[in-house]
Formats: C-alpha cells, sequence, structure tokens
C-alpha cells in the first residue's frame, strides 16, 4: 500500500472516487471553475500531461501576472510612425505652359517609375494675366515631397535631384522644409488649390 501524493480530502458529495495517482500541483484545476478547468486540462494535455509541463504552465502564468501592463504604462510608439518629414519644391515657368507640362509628365513618370504615390505629389498654381488678351499668366508648379522618418536618405536624394533636372533647373527653384517661415504658409496654399481645382472643373473654366 502506497501514501497519496496528495493528502487533501476529496469531496465526499463529488459522486466519483478520489484519485490514486495525481501530481500535488494538479489539483487546482479541480476545484477551480468548469470553465477555467478546462481550460487548464487542455493545455496540461498539450504538454503531455507531464509534470515538467504543469509547472511550466504555471511558471508561464506568473511570469504573465507580473508582466501585465498597468493602466499608467505608457504603450510603445514606433520611431517609423511618429511623423512624416515635408518638403516643397516651387517652380516658376512664367507663362510658358509647354515647359510647365513637360515638368508634369516628368513628375508622373518619377511616380510610376519609383512607386512613389503621394510622397511625390505636384499641384499647378496658377495666376490671372496681367493683361486681359493675354492667353496665359504665371505658372507656378508646387512639388510635395511626404516621406516617412526613416525615408530621409531617399527625401534628400529627391530634394537634390529634382531641381538639377530638365526643365525644372530653369523654373528658379526654390525649397521650403519644414521649420522655415515660409512652410505654414506654402502648406496651406497647397491644399487651397484642391478646392480651387474642384471649383473649375465644375464650373467649366
Amino acid at each position: 500500500m502506497y501514501a497519496p501524493a496528495c493528502t487533501r480530502r476529496w469531496p465526499s458529495d463529488s459522486g466519483a472516487d478520489p484519485p490514486s495517482r495525481r501530481p500535488a500541483a494538479s489539483i487546482s484545476w479541480i476545484t477551480a471553475a468548469p470553465q477555467r478547468r478546462t481550460q487548464e486540462l487542455l493545455a496540461w494535455a498539450l504538454t503531455g500531461f507531464t509534470r515538467a509541463g504543469w509547472r511550466q504552465r504555471a511558471w508561464e502564468k506568473t511570469v504573465a501576472g507580473r508582466t501585465k501592463p498597468g493602466p499608467l504604462t505608457r504603450a510603445s510608439v514606433s520611431r517609423y510612425t511618429q511623423h512624416m518629414a515635408q518638403s516643397f519644391l516651387i517652380f516658376d515657368f512664367g507663362p510658358n505652359e509647354e515647359a510647365a507640362q513637360q515638368a508634369r509628365h516628368k513628375v508622373d513618370g518619377w511616380k510610376q517609375a519609383f512607386r512613389l504615390d503621394k510622397k511625390l505629389l505636384l499641384k499647378f498654381d496658377r495666376e490671372e494675366p496681367e493683361k486681359p488678351g493675354s492667353d496665359n499668366g504665371a505658372i507656378r508648379l508646387i512639388v510635395r515631397l511626404d516621406f516617412s522618418d526613416h525615408e530621409r536618405l531617399s527625401h534628400q536624394r529627391w530634394l537634390d535631384r529634382i531641381p538639377a533636372e530638365e526643365p525644372f533647373k530653369d523654373a528658379h527653384p526654390k525649397v521650403i522644409r519644414q521649420g522655415d517661415a515660409e512652410f505654414t504658409t506654402t502648406a496651406g496654399r497647397f491644399d487651397a488649390l484642391d478646392f480651387h481645382e474642384r471649383r473649375q472643373d465644375r464650373s467649366g473654366f
């Protein structure tokens, strides 16, 4: 005759025989809630019903309880999603509509070839002709570079490349970086051009 592994008395009203051989650590799931008891048993079954597996499971639960973040714990923020680095390039083509259209086609080609999508946007900023009989007023192109923080090298490469290409280099290129005095005004003007273009499309002019 042998002594049972656990000296805890089995409830007499349970309607079942007490376990003959059972690890002492496994008794905890018997008195737990049914749902928790089922989860514990399934987790233990995945380890092959071994004592080492049960101890590993108990250790994982303890560690999870100790390392659970409290309500005051600050969530970690990835440095790749903190902010986007924006810059503007302004080109003044005067009344030269043909050169302005060439510049637009070149930007469209770069966007497709390098899959830049919204990282490289171009908008026309047209002024009214000074004389009523003139065909075209002054045409300015505003190019916005919008790269994420970890793409600073690509951002700088495009800042250097675009003003050096034809037909941009002859259009008095001007670079406005984030933090410059004109940045807020230029950004507002760039966003307002969307509304101006939509009004022109609806009016037919």
